[in-house]
């Protein structure tokens, strides 16, 4: 596992903020969500997080945090309190994650 490069967060930040405005149009579109802006910003989160796991970046469970929590508040929205659990539940093993890589990356560097 290694850490993003300042170029990898700018990179990063781009695909998600790209694929966010492409994913809210596709939704507001084509589908029948009344939440087209927040799916698409969470969908496109969650394949920034899967890519940056995929690499082995430390940076990923950064990305888990966010949108899981984000994810617990819009099925709270939506009424759909064991999946709001269940995704609290995520952030809770996100956050582990975190803690576990961060003390990996940092007795590799030593």
């Amino acid at each position: 596992m290694t850490r993003s490069s300042r170029q990898g967060w700018i990179a990063s930040a781009l695909a998600w903020l790209i694929g966010f405005g492409i994913l809210a149009v596709f939704l507001a579109r084509f589908t029948n969500t009344d939440v087209p802006n927040t799916d698409g910003f969470l969908t496109a989160g969650s394949l920034v997080g899967q890519v940056l796991l995929s690499r082995k970046k430390v940076e990923n469970w950064l990305v888990w945090i966010v949108v899981d929590i984000l994810y617990v508040g819009l099925y709270m929205y939506k009424g759909l309190t064991l999946t709001a659990i269940l995704y609290g539940v995520f952030v809770l093993m996100a956050a582990v994650g975190l803690s576990t890589w961060y003390a990996d990356a940092r007795r590799e560097r030593v």
